[in-house]
């Protein structure tokens, strides 16, 4: 599987760069078509590998074709360059659960980040600069530190192999948690996220927050997994990440700011259920990455078309916006429900899961995350009542319909998910 992920992510990336070259519409149309491709094979390629790194290749893999399509509607400037940095990004996070060397990890890390900053910086004006630094700041210092980390474990253990860490010493792991956790957009490392949201194609959302902090987090876990101290550190900081996160999103009037905020809570649910100790709460947390990850990616790619239609993201301004479409109005429904967690939905299961699983470790920390579950429907309820109450304007432009084609896949897969979630968790061997 690393070989051909490798493969597709070089010559991929080389060809979909190339059809800048091409005349007008030639160019998007073609790179569009390249990339596609390239995530279909990396479907093929993982439903090909179960196994945990196959089945994030899965999630990337739907995400990242989701988000090339979409880009046909929502990405007016260099489509291919963004189709490339799309591409290379989501063929990348599978190798995080893939790798075995602690060095070529490192370097599948930092392709991963590059491509970030790239997407942070995306539209080259100065937001998008003042988040790019802010990203250098934290996660190019904390690449450093991880690389440190990696570093210590090598002169304890004398080899580069992931088996191998789980003997280095306790400071090692730290430094790597601390250093990948700033990715994993971990409490209290969270706070470039909502930052590189805002400016970033709403594309590149989708597949940051739909399945790029996840993937960091179960590199993590995998890394520290067996760490006692480490698990427990991480589990307090999950809880006050849920808890953060979906109080922090009561205070956004943007789309985006909004959903950021969630998804650092989100993250939080899944490192309590893979810190938890009980087997059923961990395989909970793996079926949350993909449950979460496709409603997420739905939203921030509608939160694009929002802009592209009514020049704002800003809930005062958008008000009674899907009004007059009844397709969108549904596909937001099923999506807030399900980012709550609400009966129905995979969400709701996963979710309940992990809380009882953290309550049989830890009854405070369970009654926590209860909370910050519970705190998740009133945002949700503003979001939904803000963008589908009352009469809004009409939305300027042609239909998205390549986009609006994207947000109904995702809800859709993501609903199936319902009745699929036994057969992904046993063939995926999660």
């Amino acid at each position: 599987m690393e070989k051909e992920i490798v493969t597709l992510v070089f010559a991929g990336s080389l060809a979909i760069l190339s059809s800048g070259f091409l005349p007008g519409k030639a160019s998007r149309y073609a790179s569009t078509a390249l990339s596609s491709a390239v995530m279909l094979a990396l479907l093929y390629i993982s439903l090909g590998n179960p196994g945990l790194a196959g089945y994030v290749g899965f999630v990337s893999s739907v995400i990242g074709l989701a988000a090339v399509i979409s880009g046909l509607d929502l990405v007016e400037e260099s489509k291919p360059l963004h189709d490339a940095l799309v591409t290379v990004l989501t063929a990348s996070l599978p190798l995080l659960l893939l790798l075995g060397d602690l060095l070529r990890l490192f370097v599948a890390w930092e392709t991963i980040s590059v491509c970030i900053l790239a997407l942070t910086a995306f539209h080259r004006d100065r937001e998008s600069a003042e988040a790019a630094v802010k990203y250098i700041m934290l996660c190019g210092v904390a690449s450093l530190l991880a690389l440190a980390g990696i570093a210590l474990s090598y002169l304890e253990t004398g080899s580069l192999s992931v088996e191998s860490f789980a003997k280095a010493s306790l400071a090692a792991k730290m430094l790597v948690v601390v250093g990948f956790g700033a990715e994993a957009a971990v409490f209290p490392l969270h706070f470039w996220l909502p930052d590189a949201h805002m400016v970033a194609p709403s594309t590149a959302s989708a597949v940051l927050s739909g399945i790029t902090i996840e993937a960091a987090g179960l590199l993590v876990y995998r890394l520290v997994g067996s760490e006692p101290i480490l698990l427990r550190l991480l589990s307090v900081l999950a809880v006050a990440g849920a808890l953060l996160g979906n109080f922090s999103a009561y205070r956004q009037v943007d789309v985006k700011r909004l959903l950021a905020y969630s998804s650092v809570a989100n993250v939080g649910y899944i490192f309590l259920g893979l810190t938890s100790g009980n087997a059923t709460a961990r395989t909970a947390a793996y079926l949350h990455v993909a449950g979460h990850g496709f409603l997420k990616a739905a939203l921030f790619i509608l939160s694009g078309v929002l802009l592209a239609d009514f020049g704002s993201r800003r809930l005062d301004k958008l008000q009674g916006s899907l009004s007059g479409s009844k397709v969108l109005k549904a596909v937001l429904v099923v999506a807030a429900l399900g980012l709550t967690g609400a009966p129905l939905a995979l969400t709701f299961w996963s979710e309940l899961y992990i809380i009882v699983g953290v309550a049989q470790s830890s009854l405070l920390l369970a009654l926590l995350a209860l909370t910050a579950v519970i705190a998740s429907f009133g945002y949700y309820f503003n979001l939904v009542y803000a963008l589908c109450v009352g009469e809004g304007s009409r939305p300027s432009g042609k239909p998205r319909l390549a986009a609006e084609l994207s947000i109904v896949g995702l809800v859709a897969l993501s609903a199936s998910l319902l009745v699929l979630y036994g057969w992904i968790a046993g063939y995926f061997a999660l």
